[in-house]
């Protein structure tokens, strides 16, 4: 079923809900644009700010050694430069420069999706998660839409060069660029060939500008910060269910024994199970983890080349990719379900079955990132760990986003199957 926008356009009660949206956004966005969002703030994104008012980005970047693409840093310190006339303060800049690309991230999905109550659904799933909690997932988001509508309208050239920049500013989309390659290379004519050769060229031109050593050292440094850090980064996946599960029963277990001695070594059995590379049982689980995230990724990848390949089919299978990711993967965390939520709203703005699971996805990772950060980032998260009522309630939540994921690529898979039958 093709969902056409302009039929929900002329609808009386589609433009309340859409105004009332708007509204309660625009509200959310005057009261959260004085919080300090996230630990990250400090220490990355001002710190960032403040080397680039020294250097210049390429410099700053070395200088950093950070583990994010250089592209974040770049945007930083244009977002920087543009209002340095408004105000001195950091902080603000940083706000304002998230608020900006928002903003335009949503005048692009518009276009794209010629829909105001949906344009407003996007805003309103955006607003907590870039203002209140200043994460930067939506300069990587900008890159995505412009990517996508440029796609949509036959420009597969320009999908290619901005979809490389969205993998050069967080390293998220690289989870579905095999199915972006797939996509390209099923497309059998020339503008997709020539894509499919400007994507890794402008990979290699934007790295060679900021130094492909450094560029290349980020992302082994990211690799050895997930391959050592706990499996489970405050995500609501099947990671989070297994943690959750063994600090329940090492807590009850705990407040059996006569001595602290013993209280202690309890709580050093769980470091060992929820901590990546402490023993034998974390290497089981490691490796069971990475077996099911790479039989699911196949499958995904196996529905896509059964499927008529087309840009639905991109989203929807890239939506997939995501959903395998943050359910088996080790080291997710709490806001990486932004860019399939992101995606799943594109899908919707072009075939209404999807809308519901849109709407749903971005509920999820609002949800997600509100239980841990509150809506201001500054909710101290020991309040929700280390007693047992709390991770009782992780493990509801765990259980009950994990079986919804599951069940949303299950019928995305048959749905896909019907449609080829």
């Amino acid at each position: 079923m093709t969902f056409h926008p302009d039929r929900h356009t002329d609808n009386p009660s589609s433009h309340w809900l859409a105004a009332t949206l708007l509204l309660v956004t625009g509200y959310l966005s005057v009261v959260l644009f004085q919080t300090h969002g996230t630990p990250d703030m400090d220490f990355y994104w001002l710190r960032w700010l403040e080397l680039v008012r020294t250097q210049q980005p390429v410099a700053a970047y070395a200088t950093a050694q950070s583990d994010y693409p250089p592209l974040t840093m770049a945007i930083l310190w244009l977002g920087g430069t543009l209002f340095a006339g408004i105000t001195t303060d950091p902080l603000i800049q940083i706000k304002l420069t998230l608020l900006l690309v928002l903003s335009i991230s949503a005048v692009i999905y518009w276009r794209l999706s010629r829909n105001a109550l949906l344009t407003a659904v996007f805003l309103a799933a955006h607003v907590i998660g870039t203002i209140g909690l200043a994460y930067l997932d939506i300069f990587a988001g900008l890159w995505m839409v412009a990517a996508l509508l440029l796609l949509i309208r036959g420009i597969p050239e320009g999908f290619a060069v901005l979809f490389a920049c969205a993998l050069l500013t967080k390293w998220q989309p690289l989870i579905m660029a095999p199915v972006v390659v797939l996509y390209l290379l099923s497309q059998r004519n020339f503008r997709n060939a020539a894509a499919l050769l400007l994507l890794p060229a402008t990979l290699l031109v934007i790295a060679n500008w900021f130094d492909i050593h450094q560029v290349l050292q980020a992302w082994f440094k990211l690799q050895r910060a997930i391959d050592g850090s706990f499996f489970n980064a405050y995500a609501f996946g099947l990671q989070g269910l297994i943690d959750a599960a063994v600090r329940i029963s090492a807590l009850i277990s705990a407040l059996q024994q006569p001595s602290e001695t013993l209280v202690l070594q309890h709580y050093q059995a769980i470091e060992v199970f929820t901590r990546i590379g402490t023993g034998p049982w974390s290497s089981v689980r490691f490796w069971i983890s990475q077996c099911l995230f790479c039989v699911f990724v196949l499958f995904t990848l196996l529905g896509f080349m059964r499927s008529k390949r087309q840009v639905n089919d991109l989203l929807r299978c890239s939506v997939q990719m995501y959903v395998v990711y943050f359910l088996f993967r080790h080291g997710v965390h709490e806001n990486h379900l932004y860019i399939p939520a992101l995606l799943a709203l594109v899908l919707a703005a072009r075939q209404h079955a999807y809308l519901r699971d849109a709407v749903m996805l971005n509920l999820l990772h609002n949800f997600n990132m509100i239980y841990y950060y509150g809506f201001s980032g500054s909710w101290p998260e020991e309040i929700w760990l280390r007693h047992p009522a709390a991770e009782a309630l992780v493990l509801l939540l765990c259980g009950l986003c994990s079986a919804w994921l599951l069940l949303l690529w299950k019928r995305w898979c048959s749905e896909e199957s019907a449609l080829c039958s």
